[in-house]
């Protein structure tokens, strides 16, 4: 009999090494489970409501106009809820990589497959809806945490401002916001509009650019589909609906 097992052995029989019940490892495994399911649905409702309010107040578009573009996107982004929803991925991989399946493989497959899993359910779930009827009904009151949740995807961003298109004109059009105010919108050969864009009345769309007394010259402009719902029940109920397609108007624009 080698060292090392004869000191085992010694430990056994003076009582120093004990029996462990088997519940305590079938508790353990479960714990394990259930919190891997945690951090995977918290992480899939977090990075889907990242995207969502990015989305919804069209600060996610910013990049895409340059350094100003992403000088906004910098300082308007929801950075708790991107650091949170990274702290739960970093949970759910430390989670995952303590399964046996994850012993065969490098480490950063374990790293890898969390943040797909991650990624695949956020998109899924930001198809189904949900996050904007979440947002309705946090809005009812009587539900603060809803309300604070969805409350950065409802303030409108500066620098960003979206609205209905309430009349085309030769260089741009007349934009009236959630407030009911009209801001009048210039397009040139500078602002970014994906080539062969046509706005028309009625058309909901995102502007960037500084708003100075009701008038902008925009840097970038982009549909707005994920407001478009909200931004025409606030219309409807101060006037008349639009008459769909009244005025047409395409401009030549840079991607």
């Amino acid at each position: 009999m080698n060292t090392d097992n004869k000191h085992i052995l010694d430990k056994i029989t003076s009582g120093d090494v004990t029996m462990k019940p088997r519940w305590q490892f079938s508790l353990r495994v479960l714990l394990v489970i259930a919190g891997t399911l945690l951090a995977l649905f918290t992480s899939v409702y977090l990075l889907s409501l990242v995207v969502y309010i990015l989305q919804f107040n069209g600060v996610g578009f910013a990049p895409l106009f340059g350094m100003w573009g992403i000088g906004l996107f910098i300082l308007r982004s929801p950075w708790l809820l991107i650091v949170t929803t990274l702290v739960f991925v970093l949970v759910l991989y430390v989670l995952v990589s303590k399964f046996s399946f994850s012993y065969r493989h490098p480490l950063i497959y374990s790293l890898f497959g969390a943040v797909l899993l991650v990624l695949l359910g956020a998109f899924a779930f930001g198809q189904t809806g949900s996050h904007e009827q979440l947002r309705q009904f946090g809005n009812d009151g009587g539900r603060p945490v809803l309300e604070a949740l969805y409350q950065k995807a409802g303030r409108t961003a500066d620098g960003v401002t979206p609205g209905v298109i309430q009349e085309v004109t030769d260089d741009g059009f007349v934009l009236e916001t959630a407030q009911g105010e009209s801001v009048v919108v210039t397009i040139d050969t500078q602002t970014r509009v994906r080539p062969g864009e046509v706005f028309k009345v009625g058309d909901v769309v995102f502007v960037f650019g500084e708003v100075n007394d009701g008038a902008v010259t925009a840097v970038g402009v982009r549909p707005a589909p994920s407001r478009a719902q909200q931004l025409r029940e606030q219309r409807n109920n101060r006037l008349p609906p639009p008459q769909e397609g009244a005025a047409i108007r395409s401009f030549p624009g840079r991607k």
